[in-house]
């Protein structure tokens, strides 16, 4: 438990010489410090002033090679932007990995794709092979392709007698380069790219990216695209849900289980089909609304499908859930709070295991604060109570979809054309932005940094897949080998989103 400091975190700052200035159109607080002091005034703000959950660590190269640090106090969801300038590039960063866990993995991000070293960088390799040239174990292979991840990390389980002791992961071998491929394209032509983020909840990426630009550009979107952008997240939350207890089914055998909500999440993909021709990659938004307006009878067939998912999930109840079978063969991969918050994921997985965080509860974009639902949570956070929580989480989306429905306004959307960024639109000064809203799979976010020219300076993507790929070692170990697909379909994570 984080203590509370009594002294004020302005007073704190200004003890230490530490100048606080307020970002622009996000509003977070930025504090600049010195690489040396970075370990000692991060701890402190964890410790002192609960800014205990490291969201993420990107590297900027302009206007000067730094990096950027953002921290959030989840009970009151304050968020804090720490900036550290890089002078000397030879030496090695200090590395927060002990203060979070997940830490580790951001830097190590960071040192595969800029080279930027940290304290951990030198003997991270000659570690590890120590460690495998020193251990008797048995060692199971899986991945880059494996059914249960279709394609994505390279798992290295090193077990005894079936029982998995030691977890390896290594990731990037379907590492696409979009984040840099986002800094050469105008902003109104990135979305066909945003896109390939996650192909299965697209629209998910186009809302959180749209958001941060019309944010940035101070444009104000109609009542109409408000609600119909909400209805597409809710309808793409269900669909990653359906999908998501469609895999659990099938890793556990259960075949029946598995072609009932796939074809359930095929007729919610059929509804996107009938709005933009496609099922996924929809491209279905713009800077400033939407791409296209509703067809005649959409709604009354998004009601009908709506009908659909509940009484399949009635047939879940009585059938499924309270099977022993069932419930023995999801009770792995234990995964309590601490760690998870540690790691830094969010979510569903976060809320199996008992936290209350929603970004549509804590930091609401568009009408949520104005609708009635509830955050299903978990308890121990299981495999089993992560998947109670996505089955609850498609009832609460289904009440969501029934307010909105009823009370969608009249009025226009944007024409289908791309609407083009003026120059005089842009800010004249960098603009550093953090937006995100809440996916299928927990927090996705971007960190924008824009100025006077139409192409923007940094674009980083805060995924929930990749925190999802560091609880691998947290969640496999001590499981059986054939309990690794049920694992792994439980977190239902994108490749794409994790390799980008």
């Amino acid at each position: 438990m984080n203590r509370v400091c009594n002294v004020s975190l302005a007073e704190y700052l200004d003890k230490n010489s530490i100048p606080v200035i307020v970002a622009g159109s996000d509003g977070v607080d930025v504090i600049n410090i010195e690489i040396d002091f970075v370990r000692d005034v991060v701890e402190h703000l964890k410790n002192s002033y609960a800014f205990s959950f490291l969201i993420d660590i990107a590297f900027i190269q302009s206007p000067t090679k730094a990096l950027v640090y953002h921290l959030r106090n989840l009970s009151s969801n304050s968020m804090l932007r720490v900036v550290v300038e890089i002078r000397n590039s030879s030496l090695p960063c200090p590395s927060l990995k002990d203060l979070w866990v997940g830490a580790y993995w951001k830097e190590r991000e960071i040192f595969e794709i800029y080279g930027i070293k940290f304290d951990w960088s030198k003997n991270r390799n000659t570690d590890y092979q120590n460690r495998l040239e020193s251990t008797s174990l048995s060692t199971y292979m899986c991945g880059p392709y494996y059914s249960s991840l279709g394609a994505g990390p390279k798992l290295s389980l090193e077990n005894y007698g079936g029982t998995i002791k030691r977890v390896n992961v290594e990731t990037g071998f379907f590492r696409k380069g979009l984040e840099q491929l986002f800094e050469t394209k105008p902003l109104e032509l990135i979305a066909p790219y945003i896109e390939r983020l996650n192909c299965d909840s697209s629209i998910m990426c186009e809302v959180a990216w749209f958001k941060a630009i019309e944010s940035i550009l101070g444009i104000e979107i109609s009542d109409r695209s408000k609600v119909l952008r909400m209805i597409f997240m809710e309808l793409t939350r269900i669909s990653g849900h359906l999908q998501a207890i469609a895999n659990v089914a099938k890793a556990s055998g259960n075949g029946y289980l598995f072609l009932e909500f796939y074809n359930l999440r095929n007729k919610l993909l059929m509804l996107f089909q009938k709005i933009s021709g496609r099922k996924f990659n929809m491209s279905m938004l713009r800077i400033g609304g939407l791409a296209y307006d509703l067809p005649k009878f959409w709604l009354a067939s998004c009601c009908d499908s709506l009908l659909d998912i509940e009484k399949a999930l009635l047939v879940l109840d009585k059938n499924v859930i309270e099977n022993s079978v069932w419930i023995d063969r999801l009770s792995i991969g234990t995964i309590n709070r601490k760690q998870l918050l540690e790691i830094g994921v969010t979510g569903p997985m976060l809320r199996a295991s008992g936290v209350n965080f929603d970004l549509r509860k804590r930091a609401p974009c568009y009408y949520y604060r104005d609708l009635e639902f509830d955050i299903p949570l978990g308890n121990m956070g299981t495999c089993y109570d992560l998947f109670l929580v996505r089955v609850e989480e498609v009832r609460a989306s289904c009440k969501i979809l029934a307010q909105l429905i009823d009370n969608v306004p009249v009025g226009n959307v944007t024409d289908g054309t791309t609407l083009k960024v003026n120059a005089a639109d842009l800010p004249t000064k960098d603009v550093f932005h953090y937006s995100s809203i809440e996916s299928v799979n927990g927090e996705l976010g971007f960190f924008i940094i824009v100025g006077k020219e139409r192409c923007p300076k940094i674009v980083k993507c805060v995924s929930p897949s990749f925190r999802l790929a560091n609880t691998f070692e947290e969640g496999l170990i001590g499981l059986d080998i054939e309990d690794v697909p049920v694992f792994l379909a439980s977190l239902s994570m994108s490749v794409s989103e994790m390799d980008r």
